[in-house]
Protein backbone atom coordinates (compact mmCIF):
# COMPACT_ATOMS: atom_id res chain seq x y z
CA UNK A 1 0.00 0.00 0.00
CA UNK A 2 2.86 2.47 1.03
CA UNK A 3 4.44 2.08 -2.50
CA UNK A 4 1.38 2.37 -4.68
CA UNK A 5 1.16 5.41 -2.28
CA UNK A 6 4.64 6.21 -2.97
CA UNK A 7 4.35 5.88 -6.50
CA UNK A 8 0.96 8.12 -7.04
CA UNK A 9 2.86 10.81 -5.51
CA UNK A 10 5.69 10.33 -7.74
CA UNK A 11 3.26 10.33 -10.93
CA UNK A 12 1.45 13.55 -9.27
CA UNK A 13 4.76 15.49 -8.55
CA UNK A 14 6.15 14.90 -12.07
CA UNK A 15 3.09 16.10 -13.94
CA UNK A 16 2.55 19.06 -11.74
CA UNK A 17 6.06 19.84 -11.99
CA UNK A 18 6.24 19.72 -16.10
CA UNK A 19 3.09 21.90 -15.82
CA UNK A 20 4.64 24.27 -13.32
CA UNK A 21 7.66 24.49 -15.41
CA UNK A 22 5.62 25.24 -18.97
CA UNK A 23 3.39 27.61 -17.16
CA UNK A 24 7.16 29.34 -16.08
CA UNK A 25 8.63 28.74 -19.52
CA UNK A 26 5.20 31.03 -20.86
CA UNK A 27 3.87 28.37 -22.96
CA UNK A 28 0.34 29.25 -21.49
CA UNK A 29 1.01 32.77 -21.83
CA UNK A 30 -0.45 34.86 -24.59
CA UNK A 31 0.89 34.01 -28.43
CA UNK A 32 4.13 36.30 -28.07
CA UNK A 33 5.11 34.38 -24.85
CA UNK A 34 4.88 30.93 -26.70
CA UNK A 35 6.57 32.13 -29.69
CA UNK A 36 9.09 33.13 -27.43
CA UNK A 37 8.95 30.02 -25.77
CA UNK A 38 9.22 28.28 -28.82
CA UNK A 39 11.71 30.05 -30.06
CA UNK A 40 13.96 28.88 -26.66
CA UNK A 41 13.37 25.50 -27.26
CA UNK A 42 14.14 25.68 -30.63
CA UNK A 43 17.57 27.06 -29.46
CA UNK A 44 18.44 24.56 -27.03
CA UNK A 45 16.62 21.61 -29.48
CA UNK A 46 18.45 22.33 -32.92
CA UNK A 47 19.71 25.83 -33.27
CA UNK A 48 19.54 25.30 -36.80
CA UNK A 49 15.85 25.91 -36.79
CA UNK A 50 15.91 29.18 -35.65
CA UNK A 51 18.19 30.51 -38.21
CA UNK A 52 15.96 29.61 -40.56
CA UNK A 53 12.41 30.10 -39.40
CA UNK A 54 13.83 33.99 -38.52
CA UNK A 55 14.65 34.23 -42.70
CA UNK A 56 11.00 32.21 -43.59
CA UNK A 57 8.35 34.73 -43.56
CA UNK A 58 4.65 33.72 -42.53
CA UNK A 59 2.01 34.94 -43.56
CA UNK A 60 -0.72 37.07 -42.51
CA UNK A 61 -4.27 36.14 -42.04
CA UNK A 62 -5.48 38.03 -44.60
CA UNK A 63 -2.99 36.72 -47.52
CA UNK A 64 -3.91 33.47 -46.19
CA UNK A 65 -7.79 34.09 -45.86
CA UNK A 66 -7.24 35.39 -49.59
CA UNK A 67 -5.29 32.61 -51.19
CA UNK A 68 -8.39 29.65 -49.55
CA UNK A 69 -11.07 31.89 -51.56
CA UNK A 70 -9.05 31.96 -54.70
CA UNK A 71 -8.43 28.35 -54.32
CA UNK A 72 -11.77 27.49 -53.37
CA UNK A 73 -13.25 29.58 -56.29
CA UNK A 74 -10.99 27.97 -58.98
CA UNK A 75 -11.93 24.42 -57.64
CA UNK A 76 -15.62 25.51 -58.12
CA UNK A 77 -15.06 26.67 -61.36
CA UNK A 78 -13.54 23.77 -62.45
CA UNK A 79 -15.76 21.40 -60.95
CA UNK A 80 -19.03 23.08 -62.15
CA UNK A 81 -16.52 23.20 -65.73
CA UNK A 82 -16.44 19.67 -65.80
CA UNK A 83 -19.89 19.44 -64.87
CA UNK A 84 -21.11 20.85 -67.47
CA UNK A 85 -18.93 19.34 -70.27
CA UNK A 86 -19.50 16.05 -69.25
CA UNK A 87 -22.45 15.64 -71.88
CA UNK A 88 -20.08 15.90 -74.89
CA UNK A 89 -17.43 14.33 -73.25
CA UNK A 90 -20.00 11.18 -72.89
CA UNK A 91 -20.81 11.05 -76.33
CA UNK A 92 -17.06 11.50 -77.80
CA UNK A 93 -15.73 9.01 -75.53
CA UNK A 94 -19.19 7.14 -76.34
CA UNK A 95 -18.09 6.76 -79.93
CA UNK A 96 -15.05 6.30 -79.40
CA UNK A 97 -15.91 3.08 -77.32
CA UNK A 98 -18.49 2.06 -80.26
CA UNK A 99 -15.46 2.96 -82.98
CA UNK A 100 -13.34 0.08 -81.06
CA UNK A 101 -15.94 -2.21 -80.71
CA UNK A 102 -16.72 -2.34 -84.04
CA UNK A 103 -13.09 -2.65 -85.39
CA UNK A 104 -12.75 -5.71 -83.26
CA UNK A 105 -14.46 -7.36 -85.38
CA UNK A 106 -12.84 -6.76 -88.24
CA UNK A 107 -9.70 -8.49 -89.26
CA UNK A 108 -6.76 -6.81 -91.00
Amino acid sequence: MAAASIKLAAKLGLAGGAVYWTVQQGLWGTAEEGAAAGKKFAEAVMPSTVEYLDKVKIPTYAKVNEEAIKNWNAGLKTAFESLSSAPDNVKKYAGKAKEAVSNLGKSN
